[in-house]
């Protein structure tokens, strides 16, 4: 599929850029499934922080769903993917949790979201969303699981880089910067 090979590029490229990947991968999976909007969250212990994110122009969306920060103690899909690791989907209508509440009252009327998994570990989730009472497709989760599997990739690459970078100029045994590094610092300061 061309979108999926789309976020695989950028996946590709800007490998030392993550917030570029998961816009990327929000933006395009909101597309394809013909939702208003999508992103790519980070759980925490209680939260899920959203690192990338693309709502439709066509809507007018508040600042705050762009800068989300939301409970994992809560009845949303993000919620759900946290505690079973497992896809989502919920229908936003009455609820008496406050976030679904938030939420609905922002014109969202359904989302669906999937794990992101690294090695063995849930890392996040990347999700999206309609508004105006329409409803994503029944096999959203299955395509939704492709960009989660590009994601993974993308931030297991991300995290090998850095390791590789920090042994490139760190000394092994004392962890001090090596030679190199040290007189690379010294130049530049």
């Amino acid at each position: 599929d061309a979108t999926l090979g789309r976020v695989a590029t950028v996946v590709a490229r800007e490998a030392y850029d993550p917030t570029t990947v998961f816009t990327s991968m929000a933006r395009e999976a909101a597309v394809l499934l013909d939702a208003h909007g999508g992103g790519v969250y980070r759980f925490d212990q209680d939260t899920a922080q959203l690192v990338g994110a693309w709502v439709s122009p066509t809507i007018d969306a508040p600042d705050e769903v762009l800068q989300a920060t939301l409970p994992l103690d809560s009845d949303i899909a993000l919620a759900k993917v946290a505690r079973t690791r497992t896809p989502a989907r919920v229908t936003f209508g009455d609820s008496d949790d406050p976030t679904r509440q938030r939420l609905a009252a922002l014109g969202y009327s359904e989302s669906v979201a999937v794990p992101i998994h690294v090695g063995d570990e849930l890392w996040g989730a990347i999700g999206v969303a309609v508004t105006d009472e329409r409803v994503l497709p029944r096999d959203a989760e299955a395509l939704l699981m492709q960009f989660a599997a590009l994601g993974s990739m993308a931030i297991a690459n991300a995290e090998a880089r850095a390791q590789l970078t920090a042994q490139a100029s760190a000394d092994a045994l004392t962890g001090l910067p090596n030679h190199r590094s040290f007189h690379q610092a010294l130049a530049r300061e």
